[in-house]
């Protein structure tokens, strides 16, 4: 009898564990370890998942129960929280496209052939470029310069230098800042779709800490300030250093009436041992003004991230 409480009292400790794991992710305090936990919800759904097959392996009725529900609260959590739409549109024959390459040139340094090789195959009508210094600068521009006769750069000696180099005019440039951090807009007069597009490069710095997932959120929010007040046409990418469904994209997605180009949960590095375990924080986000057809990441030879690219056309939906 004695053994048989204590059994149960067991069960009853590992629900509350396997329970506040679930409240981690969705309903989630202000501390850092909880704002670094919800970075993981797709892995979570996983342990569940592995837990309650587990339990019904031991005849663990409660636990088991438990498990699977947990997995499936995060699961809904995440299909509200992250682009619906787990497969590409399709693209329309005839349509004309609009693509764009994020590549961050730090990153990319060990393997700038790899990175090279990836952009002329791609060959985006934009590219959009992290982390330059003035030496890359005079590089990129010599590299470019035939293919990409517009651009325009932001160098610095850290991580926060930026450009574009583009195939169309620049017809508008603006440069503004989140507290000393440099965010980056231009306008491109697309002769291909026979319209303006804003794009905007944003970085935001790593956070650590409770204060600097605050920070993060602010720059955001910067941001979605600033977009809203561009108007339709706007693509929205950069290095966020957060997911998709965190608390701060979800608000910036929110407030510009954006969604992200990635389906789903695309994993950083695809084909690498422990894929699953990589976070996806670099995005390209997307007015629906047009809709995202192609979706890839840039990955070395290596299977080392470099960036991500997307092909865009315009959304005949939104703008009948």
């Amino acid at each position: 009898m004695k053994r048989s409480l204590s059994f149960n009292l067991f069960q009853y400790i590992l629900i509350i564990i396997l329970l506040m794991g679930v409240v981690e992710c969705i309903f989630i305090p202000s501390y850092f370890a909880y704002f670094w936990a919800r970075q993981f919800a797709v892995q979570l759904i996983f342990v569940y998942l592995a837990l309650g097959v587990l339990f019904l392996i031991l005849k663990l009725q409660r636990l088991m129960i438990v498990s699977f529900l947990s997995s499936a609260a995060i699961c809904i959590f995440l299909k509200f929280a992250s682009n619906p739409l787990l497969i590409p549109e399709s693209q329309v024959a005839g349509l004309p496209t609009f693509s764009v390459s994020l590549l961050n040139l730090s990153i990319s340094e060990p393997e700038i052939n790899d990175a090279l090789n990836n952009l002329k195959i791609l060959n985006p009508d934009v590219i959009a470029l992290e982390e330059i210094t003035p030496i890359w600068s005079d590089t990129i521009t010599k590299l470019f310069t035939d293919s990409y006769p517009y651009k325009t750069l932001i160098t610095n000696y850290n991580s926060m230098g930026m450009g574009f180099l583009s195939k169309y005019p620049i017809v508008k440039i603006d440069t503004f800042y989140f507290e000393e951090v440099p965010n980056l807009a231009v306008k491109i007069e697309s002769q291909k779709l026979g319209k303006k597009v804003n794009i905007v490069g944003g970085r935001t710095e790593l956070p650590y800490s409770s204060s600097t997932y605050k920070r993060l959120g602010n720059h955001l929010d910067f941001l979605a300030k600033k977009i809203t007040d561009m108007g339709g046409n706007t693509i929205a990418l950069g290095n966020f250093n957060v997911v998709t469904w965190s608390d701060e994209v979800v608000s910036f997605l929110t407030k510009t009436n954006m969604v992200d180009s990635r389906r789903g949960f695309m994993t950083t590095y695809p084909r690498a041992p422990f894929s699953l375990m990589t976070l996806p924080t670099d995005h390209i986000f997307i007015t629906k003004d047009f809709k995202c057809v192609q979706f890839n990441n840039i990955i070395s030879n290596l299977e080392n991230h470099l960036g991500i690219h997307a092909i865009f056309q315009v959304n005949k939906t939104e703008n009948e």
